[in-house]
């Protein structure tokens, strides 16, 4: 897998809760690295808008079902927890 920035913003100062969003871009790069076809490109897109920025992360995977998007900011939680799944989690329990 090889790992590609589209942009890079210079000099953008944000205010973020940094272990919450350390978590959540680990957990999107991990998933994206982990779902996606061998050998392809994750990109992370930075775009500037007024007052804010986005982050995006692409791959060619199957992407995050519509009924687990609402979960991506929790502490802790996975799409698929059951026993029978096929790939394993980055992520911890945290109280």
């Amino acid at each position: 897998m090889e790992l590609a920035f589209d942009n890079r913003i210079p000099s953008v100062h944000v205010e973020v809760d940094t272990g919450r969003f350390a978590q959540l871009m680990a957990n999107l790069l991990s998933n994206a690295a982990k779902f996606s076809p061998e050998n392809d490109t994750v990109s992370i897109h930075v775009a500037e808008r007024p007052g804010w920025i986005r982050v995006s992360v692409k791959d060619n995977g199957p992407g995050i079902p519509d009924s687990a998007r609402n979960l991506v900011f929790e502490k802790f939680s996975q799409g698929d927890s059951s026993s029978t799944r096929q790939q394993g989690g980055t992520g911890r329990w945290r109280e």
